[in-house]
């Protein structure tokens, strides 16, 4: 392949990385909450929901993560997941919970 070539083909791949992520998020919006209430009350299948499942993070406030791409991003010394519930992200991101642990440079 040539340079040309390598190039054209990460673009089309980025293209289509974007393209399905935009993808689970409708599906997300749409289904989240009952795949939450799944991974409660079935615990046979509670693993596999998890994997589907995605969070809002101090880390890009506007974008969903999953629990692996949070995970993969802590730092070594975060022996713990950290969270907080409720209905405005702004307000939860002052609290002083959360401050501390930002301050700690955990998500």
């Amino acid at each position: 392949m040539t340079d040309a070539e390598l190039e054209e083909f990460e673009n089309k791949k980025e293209e289509r990385k974007h393209d399905l992520k935009e993808t689970y998020e409708k599906f997300w919006l749409q289904f989240g909450k009952n795949i939450k209430l799944g991974i409660v009350e079935n615990a046979g299948n509670r693993d596999k929901l998890a994997k589907l499942c995605r969070f809002y993070s101090s880390n890009n406030k506007d974008q969903l993560t999953s629990l692996d791409d949070y995970i993969d991003r802590a730092k070594k010394s975060q022996d713990s997941i950290y969270y907080i519930a409720g209905e405005d992200k702004e307000q939860l991101l002052k609290t002083p919970v959360i401050q501390g642990l930002l301050k700690k440079g955990y998500e």
